[in-house]
């Protein structure tokens, strides 16, 4: 058994040596660590290749977002039988990796296993249980556990949070989608709907929170805008199995219906926009929909 870790770096140098220390530590240890610095400004790329370690294998390339240093990670790393993801501000606890195996050994129908996630702020620490944002997280996973349908939960916001939370086995992604945000998303709900996503309810993860992660950094619009294009690329990839399967329909139906109704980021009405505009043979399906005022409205069917 062969576990690959792939680590996407770009302009953490005050985070990423804590991040792979954090694999190294693995109870379980990884027997590769491929660090792609993905064009970093700040000095990353120079502690990363200070870094001594014969398991630690460090490669650059010029600025291409994160699905392409993801992609070319995943390649790389194509000779494992476990590939597990870490961004490169994110860090583990030393048991994740052992939870993770011995999950999936135990559940041959899974392919890519995702656990509960902790919070913590630019120093380390754990933002706590009282924290707004910890306490959203907390409330999906706890639907998560009442209900045991990923699907559904998925439908009050993207409980996996991050692809640092995923450990798969290798093959389940070949590619990530060119999405600057949803990438992660679009990934878990697409192995979920196929009936591959599996949970551990402990908290295997510690997700930094901080000033410069890109959705805080850039604002909500292009987020909104991405989320709805995400779920229209979503439909057109599940099509050939919707076709023939009535069950996945319902399960597709009934994940919109609690998505339109809880998801923040999921504006229903321009989504609406973007079926129209595909089934009129638009070539403007995926025009920005920034300018439309519902960017900025909660996403609730009207009173």
């Amino acid at each position: 058994m062969k576990i690959g870790c792939v680590i996407p770096s770009y302009n953490h140098a005050k985070y990423v040596a804590e991040a792979i220390q954090s694999v190294l530590d693995q109870r379980m240890p990884p027997d590769r660590i491929v660090v792609i610095d993905d064009g970093s400004t700040d000095g990353s790329i120079d502690l990363l290749r200070s870094i001594k370690n014969e398991k630690v294998e460090v490669f650059e390339q010029a600025n291409a977002g994160a699905h392409a240093a993801l992609n070319r990670g995943l390649q790389l790393c194509k000779d494992c039988d476990f590939i597990s993801i870490l961004n490169s501000d994110d860090r583990y606890p030393p048991e994740r990796f052992r939870r993770c195996v011995t999950y999936l050994e135990k559940h041959p129908a899974a392919k890519l296993v995702c656990t509960r996630l902790r919070l913590i702020d630019e120093n380390g620490r754990p933002v706590g249980q009282l924290d707004g944002r910890q306490r959203r997280i907390n409330r999906i996973w706890a639907n998560l556990s009442t209900t045991q349908d990923p699907i559904g939960s998925f439908g009050l916001g993207n409980f996996t949070k991050t692809t640092s939370n995923f450990f798969f086995r290798t093959g389940t992604i070949t590619e990530f989608q060119p999405y600057r945000y949803v990438h992660d998303y679009f990934a878990a709900l697409l192995i979920g709907f196929q009936g591959g996503l599996g949970v551990i309810h402990e908290d295997l993860i510690d997700y930094r929170v901080h000033a410069t992660n890109t959705i805080k950094a850039e604002g909500k619009g292009p987020v909104v805008e991405e989320v709805v294009l995400m779920h229209l690329d979503l439909l057109a990839a599940l099509r050939p199995n919707l076709e023939t399967n009535p069950v996945l329909r319902k399960q597709v139906l009934a994940y919109l219906k609690i998505a339109f109704q809880n998801y923040t980021d999921m504006r229903s009405e321009l989504f609406v926009l973007g079926i129209a505009r595909a089934l009129a043979g638009n070539s403007k399906t995926a025009e920005p929909y920034r300018s439309f005022p519902e960017v900025n409205e909660p996403s609730t069917p009207p009173s």
